[in-house]
């Protein structure tokens, strides 16, 4: 399932009209946002490696430096982008429980 097949389900969903007619649409929703919580979350640090023998060390070197030098500039940013990540399923999962609300009532 490509981009667009996942944005198509997941404003299928959203809308009224169509979410109590279709229950396929819910359950890719719901697979739609465990796969958003699984990766939501940024970390700045990841192990940096090299598989080449006599310039490795050299290169994982270099990367260290540059993501020490560059940790102020990217801090920030990645925990504006978990935060706004973390907000951004809450309000799916929210609208997500008001639409389960609503195909209960019916």
């Amino acid at each position: 399932m490509n981009t667009t097949e996942k944005v198509k389900i997941i404003l299928g969903e959203i809308n009224p009209e169509t979410r109590h007619d279709n229950k396929v649409a819910a359950e890719n929703y719901n697979e739609l946002l465990r796969q958003m919580k699984e990766t939501a979350f940024l970390d700045y640090y990841h192990p940096i490696r090299s598989d080449r023998k006599i310039i490795g060390p050299f290169i994982v070197l270099f990367k260290r430096l540059m993501r020490r030098l560059l940790k102020n500039i990217f801090l920030p940013l990645i925990d504006r982008q978990n935060k706004f990540n973390a907000l951004t399923i809450a309000v799916l999962e929210s609208c997500a429980d008001a639409g389960d609300e609503t195909r209960g009532g019916l």
